[in-house]
């Protein structure tokens, strides 16, 4: 299982972005992103692979079976 809520907040600083920035990219409130990266919630099923490539394509995790989502 992928940990959400550390990539998040790594992809974000390694990216020089605010969650305000994130939250832009991926069209949600920045109440959202801050609530994934606190680990109030969870990102929904249409986010978490959103953010799954995200995260393939900035190194921060390497690809694997999108079903571990």
């Amino acid at each position: 299982m992928i940990d959400f809520q550390k990539n998040i907040f790594v992809y974000r600083e390694n990216n020089f972005l605010t969650q305000n920035d994130l939250a832009q990219i991926l069209n949600v409130s920045k109440t959202t992103v801050n609530r994934w990266e606190k680990g109030k919630f969870n990102p929904s099923t249409k986010y978490r692979k959103k953010l799954y490539k995200l995260f393939v394509e900035s190194g921060i995790i390497r690809g694997k079976n999108e079903k571990q989502l």
